[in-house]
């Protein structure tokens, strides 16, 4: 639904309002439910919660970090339910 949502160019069209209220609905039921986003921008790569799927050297981050989210993930109490697609640091 967020690439639905980022794919409308006007913001005002009605597809994308009723998008947009459908994925506002949906987070709040998963929220109600106990399922959360995992954070995984600027964090350290973690196997458990991450899935690397591209790597990158660049000047000034340490080695490891999550530098871009792909695709979110999301977890149960401490059970991942989908691990966040990342690109990570070399």
């Amino acid at each position: 639904m967020e690439r639905a949502l980022e794919a409308c160019e006007d913001k005002e069209d009605s597809m994308y309002k009723g998008i947009d209220l459908v994925y506002k609905q949906l987070q709040d039921t998963l929220n109600k439910f106990g399922v959360e986003e995992i954070e995984a921008l600027d964090q350290e790569f973690d196997p458990n919660l991450h899935l690397a799927v591209m790597q990158e050297v660049i000047d000034g981050v340490e080695a490891n970090k999550v530098v871009m989210v792909l695709q979110k993930g999301y977890k149960l109490g401490s059970k991942v339910l989908r691990a966040s697609m990342v690109k990570v640091s070399c």
